[in-house]
């Protein structure tokens, strides 16, 4: 739906001429790049990253893309199960009480360890409040172009948690569960999709493209509200 009202935007924008998918944002038409800006407010950036990737290049990079839903409590969160990157069960009920950040991250040669060193950076600051679970993934594109970054070991020394490795095109069983509480068709193969949920388990926020400055002020504003979390950090000093 995003894709065909946005091309409508094109027509009416471009007097019906269609220009192709992935031009530069400088030559987009005006009214194209006000509708573009419209739907990344509505939360597009999130429903439908790849269409707006692809139909609204650099838009979404503009904006803070946070959609939030409540977690009904007869499908918790906290009952999920997952397998970790040592082939071990990890039960999502040792999760509660803690914030949770759940992270999608695409694994490319070069960029990788950026990533980690920022989330390991993240549980150095909230190592008694904040639990990070990272879901590194391939695309079947990917895995064949770099198949000398499938041998690096991602888990040595890691105080965050990592889970088995997925493949993009084959969502795995908490993938499909933010998928289906946000209304999403996927997630961004591109970069890292962020997942924060509440201590309780009773609300989750979705982060496409988010910095670790984003994410930062995302879990003191939830600590923040969280008196229990800010009592626990306060007795580990």
């Amino acid at each position: 739906m995003t894709a065909i009202l946005i091309r409508r935007a094109m027509a009416l924008a471009c007097a019906y001429i269609l220009l192709p998918i992935g031009w530069a944002q400088e030559s987009m038409p005006f009214e194209l790049m006000k509708y573009c800006r419209r739907l990344a407010k509505d939360g597009e950036c999130i429903k439908s990253s790849i269409v707006m990737q692809k139909e609204c290049p650099g838009i979404c990079s503009k904006y803070e893309h946070t959609d939030a839903r409540p977690l009904e409590d007869d499908d918790s969160f906290h009952d999920l199960i997952t397998i970790d990157a040592f082939g071990n069960d990890m039960h999502f009920e040792d999760l509660e009480g803690y914030v949770s950040i759940l992270v999608y991250a695409p694994r490319k040669c070069g960029s990788m360890e950026n990533i980690y060193a920022s989330l390991e950076h993240l549980h150095s600051v909230y190592p008694y409040t904040v639990e990070f679970v990272v879901f590194p993934f391939w695309t079947l594109a990917s895995k064949k172009e770099s198949p000398n970054c499938e041998n690096l070991d991602i888990t040595r020394g890691r105080k965050i948690h990592i889970m088995k490795e997925l493949i993009w095109e084959e969502p795995d069983p908490v993938l499909s569960y933010f998928i289906e509480k946000f209304g999403m068709e996927t997630i961004t193969e591109e970069k890292p999709t962020y997942f924060l949920v509440t201590p309780e388990g009773t609300l989750a926020e979705a982060y496409f493209d988010a910095s670790v400055e984003d994410m930062h002020n995302a879990i003191e504003r939830h600590l923040h509200d969280d008196l229990a979390g800010r009592q626990k950090a306060v007795y580990h000093l």
